[in-house]
């Protein structure tokens, strides 16, 4: 871990979507920290399963970030703010929840923020959220926003929250973005990039013919924790350690799995025929991968990133993604031992 905390361990911090992927491994990291006034906010629904026993640590608040009283009193006394919780899908069907949770629930918090005088609000947003670049040419904070034929709900809502952010940091709020590719490490296994080892051990046959970004979660949690220094106010960072071909990452998860790798790409015309067949599998009750026609057109493009403004701003060293997956098939093995729906990556 190369971290040291750019405030007190007595500030009084705030975390949303802490039971989710990135929030976990956020709080997890911030109790390694020695940090010890941390409050998060969960739905009632929501399982401690990924808090590996810390969340006794946290005082937590029931609620629902579309609650604007609730939303209200969770930012109150706070100086740094950690803005993780985020709704994620590629299905058309969802399209309403993602602007409701990722823009609505986004606007609510920074009304929230700037009334209650909260000190920093660091926000968690995604390379979704970023523009698009000519191919071949890495994508930058700088890359400019373009809408393009094809752009996901997903990618849109997540663009409008942070116009959210940027409205909030014009009124006076002190707000850094941190946008991260696709996001690897032990979580539930059905669920996020997690899914990939569930696939992969059920020998999955087919492979996304893109290329994009990866990055460990728990690399992610550390540069959101950067982000809240003050000298960071008004800026976007990246967060991605390589890119890589899909194939070579599922064929990496395979080697550490004893599984073979997927051996067929997917082609323009199984982008279109794969999501209504494995719809119909599905109601059959197969155990096939949720893909739908938005994620197999977004897995089918190459998206370079260039992370590099962070790591000259800071120092920061990136774990390998090999040494990743490696951990991450490791827990998926024990899991399986332990017939657990879940893995935990340590915090090192």
């Amino acid at each position: 871990m190369n971290l040291t905390l750019p405030f007190s361990k007595d500030a009084r911090i705030a975390v949303t979507g802490g039971t989710g992927f990135v929030g976990s491994y956020l709080l997890r990291t911030l109790i390694r920290q020695g940090c010890t006034n941390i409050k998060a906010i969960k739905r009632e629904s929501s399982s401690f399963d990924l808090l590996d026993g810390d969340e006794h640590k946290i005082q937590w608040v029931k609620g629902d970030l579309l609650d604007t009283e609730i939303v209200w009193d969770f930012t109150k006394d706070v100086d740094i703010l950690f803005h993780c919780a985020a709704a994620v899908s590629f299905n058309p069907s969802k399209k309403k929840q993602l602007y409701r949770v990722n823009v609505g629930g986004t606007a609510e918090l920074c009304n929230a923020a700037i009334e209650n005088g909260v000190k920093k609000l660091v926000h968690c947003s995604s390379i979704s959220a970023l523009g698009k670049e000519l191919k071949g040419k890495p994508i930058t904070e700088e890359t400019e926003w373009k809408e393009f034929p094809g752009i996901s709900d997903y990618a849109l809502s997540k663009h409008q929250s942070e116009l959210e952010v940027w409205r909030s940091s014009a009124e006076g709020l002190d707000v850094t973005i941190l946008n991260p590719s696709l996001v690897m490490g032990a979580g539930f296994w059905n669920s996020g990039t997690a899914a990939l080892f569930t696939q992969v051990n059920r020998e999955l046959p087919f492979y996304p013919s893109g290329l994009i970004g990866f990055v460990d979660v728990r690399d992610v949690a550390e540069m959101l924790i950067h982000c809240a220094d003050h000298q960071f106010n008004g800026r976007r960072f990246i967060s991605s350690t390589a890119n890589l071909s899909y194939f070579e990452v599922l064929k990496r998860i395979g080697f550490y799995l004893d599984k073979p790798a997927p051996k067929r790409r997917i082609n323009k015309l199984m982008i279109a025929t794969l999501p209504p067949i494995l719809k119909f599998l599905r109601s059959f009750g197969a155990k096939v991968p949720p893909l739908s026609k938005p994620m197999l057109i977004a897995s089918a493009q190459e998206t370079l990133y260039d992370a590099s403004a962070f790591i000259k701003e800071t120092g920061f060293s990136y774990r390998p993604i090999e040494e990743t997956i490696r951990e991450t098939a490791l827990q998926f093995r024990k899991s399986k031992e332990l017939n657990t729906k879940f893995g935990i990556l340590p915090i090192n």
